[in-house]
């Protein structure tokens, strides 16, 4: 299969006029590949966009606005799940796009170049942007926030840029990702189980707990595994890794798709219903960890299913772009939709200011995809490896 044509330092500005998404081009076979060569999975690339625009609607609160509608006011209420959703399919599409990494130095090169140049963008519009922090509380949350470190401080997980700390807990996952994939590759089946087993029952702590007079301490004991720190997110992005691995270990060996079968498509229905329940509930606090953890299950069945489809409402070009804006749709939802709202509302002060908010998002998403993050991302990768790279850096 033809790999993508390397970009030298001097093509990075014309490239960012020229950029088409999933141009193959032939690569010299002296320059080392540094991208995968698996065919894309398109479906679940649309489904990105549809995650972050769920925790979007989440963040401008939505559901209190259906409130007469319950069942509705619940779902929007769990829009915060879409970052489960992002952990999981994360784990499943390295497994899938890495068989195995040859050089953990490139791996991290590649990760860092991917999520570091629109995540310093979106710090920069919050540094901009008038806080209401105290200034001790302004310089560590900076500090941490630079450093991709605020996940592991709970008090100062959100404290410039709200949705950033999703960052800090997915650089957990790129720096342990060469090291679990090999056990989890060769992991047997019943041991992944029984781990998976284990993890239920600490999860299912908090709600036990409530029933005996450490009632305070399940509750706070749910708080953390709910909260920011990445070691509770962890099985999350483990689970998607090890499905991820099976499912590329299935595939025929010329790299095509196996086609949808009755299985696949129960699978996927399954996954769907379960999902929608799910985040239809609004159980206590003590209960949320469970929710979460069947949520990776019932997102798995969904991404599986995905896998497989050619649905062209899911593979088209413009579903595609918008998958692949979804990250500037995320990690720039706080400081342009805020600026956007304050400047619509200076302007029409009678008139809600949620759409114009959300238009602005996407508008300088997509401009930070194709003029600022491509190009920064096949720089950076230039730079710190000294060769060429793929036009579609990973």
């Amino acid at each position: 299969m033809p790999v993508q044509q390397p970009v030298s330092s001097r093509g990075v500005v014309s490239l960012s006029k020229d950029l088409r998404l999933n141009m193959p081009i032939s690569i010299p076979s002296t320059t080392v590949d540094v991208r995968h060569k698996r065919p894309p999975l398109k479906a679940l690339t649309s489904i990105r966009f549809f995650a972050a625009m769920y925790v979007v609607f989440f963040h401008w609160q939505i559901g209190f606005h259906v409130t007469r509608v319950p069942l509705l006011a619940h779902f929007m209420g769990s829009g915060y799940t879409g970052v489960t959703l992002f952990f999981v399919l994360s784990g499943f599409i390295l497994a899938y796009n890495y068989p195995e990494v040859k050089s953990a130095k490139e791996f991290w090169i590649a990760r860092f170049a991917r999520i570091y140049p629109v995540y310093a963008l979106s710090l920069l519009l919050c540094f901009i942007r008038p806080s209401t922090w105290h200034q001790s509380h302004v310089l560590a949350g900076s500090l941490l926030d630079l450093s991709l470190l605020q996940a592991w401080w709970i008090p100062l997980f959100g404290a410039i840029n709200g949705a950033a700390w999703t960052l800090s807990v997915e650089a957990v996952f790129y720096a342990v990702f060469p090291l679990v994939l090999p056990l989890l590759r060769t992991m047997r089946p019943r041991i992944f189980a029984l781990l998976q087993f284990c993890y239920l029952i600490l999860v299912c702590t908090p709600a036990a707990l409530s029933f005996t007079r450490f009632a305070h301490q399940g509750l706070q004991l749910a708080g953390l595994m709910e909260s920011s720190f990445p070691l509770f997110r962890l099985n999350t992005f483990v689970v998607g890794v090890y499905v991820g691995a099976r499912y590329l270990a299935q595939l025929p060996k010329d790299a095509a798709q196996p086609p949808s079968n009755s299985s696949s498509n129960l699978r996927l229905w399954l996954g769907l219903l379960s999902s929608l329940v799910l985040l239809c509930l609004a159980p206590p606090l003590v209960f949320m960890p469970l929710k979460t953890l069947l949520l990776t299950y019932a997102f798995l069945w969904v991404i599986v299913g995905l896998a497989r489809v050619t649905w062209p409402a899911l593979t088209n070009h413009w579903m595609q772009v918008a998958g692949e804006i979804s990250y500037g749709i995320y990690i720039l939802q706080f400081p342009v939709g805020l600026t956007a709202g304050a400047l619509w509302r200076h302007v029409s002060p009678s008139t809600n200011a949620f759409l114009p908010s959300v238009v602005a998002i996407l508008i300088i998403a997509y401009v930070s995809f194709r003029w600022f993050e491509t190009p920064a991302r096949l720089t950076i990768r230039r730079v710190l490896t000294g060769r060429p790279v793929p036009v579609r850096a990973v």
